[in-house]
């Protein structure tokens, strides 16, 4: 059983990551169709998109009764996304400079959605209530940055040079059937990834759901945002990489905790590993403050520094 489960746990990793490549053109090129506003467009393709297996995972996990699972990647994922994805991104960029963008009021508020879900877990559970909280939460920061949204008008050209046949029958029967064809990837490669990393979390890790979400999980639904900044290093769109950064672990941590804690209440007594991964994220934030906000920016070294704590996290979670 367990081999086949690791076979299904990669194998569905992939289609994951595929079919979350696949759903963003799809998403824009709808979007373009419906005539929805620039912002909204450039929002989802920068914020959402590679969120994507985290969403999916989350409501797989739900579905399944281990939201553990997805509370302990989601919490992998940010760390991931403030430590390593940054680090590897200063290294090939040299150096990521001061941005003066992004305000400090939406760095702080960003800190706060990624702490507020391990606060609501202090009794014992993340209810649905308290999903209900963590939703309103990110409105209130969705709200923020449509205030901000000249910041987002260079990742979108919408009412410019609209493609020919935009509008067609053909194109649109296209864009959804690529939409269709995504979405049910996702949903079926998601629920298959779940199913077969409870078993190996109740196999391997005495059914430690929030060690395996973190560790483990989390190194692969963080691929498409660690794609993504490679990327925006080789153009020197040092920006965007900040930007997606905050975006990214505002969405997964008051969105998607959210999402899943309505769907089903998160039962996760704080633990060691819970207050390791906080700790750490809680350097990060602190070191990203200290660069962009107070310093000259993340350099080289830097960016090693970043690896370097997210790397000591995983071995003393793992060994220690």
């Amino acid at each position: 059983m367990t081999t086949t489960a690791l076979i299904v746990f990669f194998a569905s990793f992939l289609i994951v990551l595929w079919a979350g490549r696949m759903l963003p053109p799809a998403l824009k090129g709808l979007a373009l169709i419906l005539h929805l506003p620039e912002f909204v467009i450039a929002f989802v393709l920068v914020a959402v998109a590679t969120s994507m297996p985290e969403l999916f995972v989350g409501i797989s996990s739900a579905a399944q009764g281990v939201s553990t699972l997805s509370l302990g990647n989601i919490f992998g994922a940010n760390l991931a996304n403030m430590t390593f994805v940054i680090g590897i991104a200063a290294i090939i960029v040299k150096k990521i400079p001061q941005n003066g963008e992004i305000s400090k009021q939406n760095f702080w508020l960003v800190a706060a959605l990624v702490f507020f879900p391990l606060f609501l877990a202090f009794d014992g559970v993340i209810s649905r209530a308290d999903g209900l909280a963590l939703l309103v939460v990110f409105g209130m920061y969705f709200a923020k940055i449509f205030h901000d949204r000249h910041y987002f008008r260079k990742a979108s050209q919408h009412g410019k040079n609209e493609p020919p046949g935009l509008h067609s029958s053909r194109n649109v029967f296209v864009q959804i059937s690529h939409f269709s064809l995504s979405l049910a990837l996702l949903i079926g490669s998601s629920f298959t990834l779940i199913w077969a990393a409870r078993i190996l979390a109740e196999t391997y890790f005495s059914s430690n759901f929030f060690l395996f979400g973190t560790l483990f999980l989390s190194i692969g639904t963080t691929l498409p945002e660690l794609a993504f900044a490679i990327r925006a290093a080789g153009a020197g769109q040092t920006g965007a990489i900040i930007g997606n950064a905050l975006g990214t672990v505002a969405f997964n941590g008051a969105g998607i905790v959210g999402l899943v804690a309505l769907l089903h209440p998160i039962e996760y007594a704080l633990s060691r590993e819970g207050f390791l991964v906080a700790g750490a994220l809680f350097l990060s934030f602190a070191f990203f403050y200290l660069s962009l906000y107070a310093g000259k920016g993340i350099g080289r070294a830097g960016g090693v520094l970043l690896i370097a704590l997210y790397l000591v996290f995983a071995v003393v979670t793992l060994f220690f």
